[in-house]
């Protein structure tokens, strides 16, 4: 038998709660910088636990990431994840990485798309997929299957006529022209 019985909470009226402290006093700053200093921990955290899958995300084409990040729980945000991958040497280089290895992916996508005689897939669509594919093969490794822009420029500079074509100018700009002036000795 329970003898304990709950008893209501009782709230407070308004004039005897205490008043809220303002935003800058330095209790409230110091919780507040606590606060964020716990969310980057809890941040880091989840990512770090995210990293490997999102490698291998990117490994098969890239195509789940998004909703990788959606079902998360933790609703970690994409843009602040992809910051603190770029952020370090490492983890920015098995990113890359990756990208190569999903380009490579898409690169071996391309002709079953295209080649795709068993589907009832729309061939405008298949047309965008592979179009997409490309476009990613592009950004993810550029020097394999990115447009690859070179200029070639010869300058042959003839030391001798400029420095001579400069001394001109500079003599030029010494000459001072002046008309000439008759003065008359004789005073009035």
């Amino acid at each position: 038998m329970d003898t304990q019985t709950s008893q209501p909470q009782l709230e407070l009226p308004q004039w005897l709660a205490p008043e809220p402290l303002p935003y800058y006093h330095p209790e409230v700053l110091r919780a507040r910088r606590e606060l964020r200093a716990n969310r980057k921990a809890i941040e880091e955290i989840a990512f770090e636990s995210l990293f490997e899958e999102f490698l291998d995300v990117i490994c098969e084409n890239g195509l789940g990431v998004t909703q990788m990040f959606e079902r998360d729980p933790r609703g970690p945000d994409l843009k602040r994840f992809i910051a603190w991958v770029v952020r370090d040497p490492r983890r920015k280089e098995l990113y890359y990485e990756a990208q190569a290895v999903g380009a490579e992916v898409c690169a071996v996508e391309i002709p079953m798309i295209a080649d795709a005689k068993d589907s009832l897939e729309d061939s405008n669509r298949s047309s965008i997929r592979i179009d997409a594919r490309k476009w990613q093969l592009k950004v993810w490794n550029r020097e394999r299957f990115g447009d690859v822009k070179q200029i070639d420029q010869t300058v042959t500079v003839n030391l001798v006529e400029a420095m001579r074509d400069s001394q001109e100018r500079l003599d030029r700009s010494r000459v001072v022209d002046v008309q000439a002036r008759v003065v008359d000795g004789s005073t009035s």
